[in-house]
């Protein structure tokens, strides 16, 4: 068994969606632990990502491991990633 430490999970039950999101300074790696997790959630359907950013998330990187493709977003669109406005 293995214990995982994840930052975020968002559980929106009006509109019936679960997002698990681990954040990451921007030249820090996830954890080999952290990966394998999210992978098995994303293929659970669980809509499951990694944020890489820098205090003052001027601009961020968010990897979908539905879609294993990185967005590039800016402070604004970070914030309404994570309150689920896209």
């Amino acid at each position: 068994m293995v214990v995982m430490n994840i930052d975020l999970i968002i559980n929106d039950y009006k509109n019936d969606s679960i997002r698990v999101i681990e954040s990451k300074h921007s030249k820090e790696k996830l954890g080999l632990g952290q990966k394998l997790l999210l992978e098995r959630l994303s293929k659970k359907g669980i809509n499951t990502y990694c944020i890489y950013g820098d205090a003052p998330y001027l601009s961020n990187t968010i990897y979908s491991f539905q879609t294993k493709t990185n967005k590039i977003v800016n402070q604004k669109e970070l914030i309404d990633f994570l309150n689920n406005k896209q």
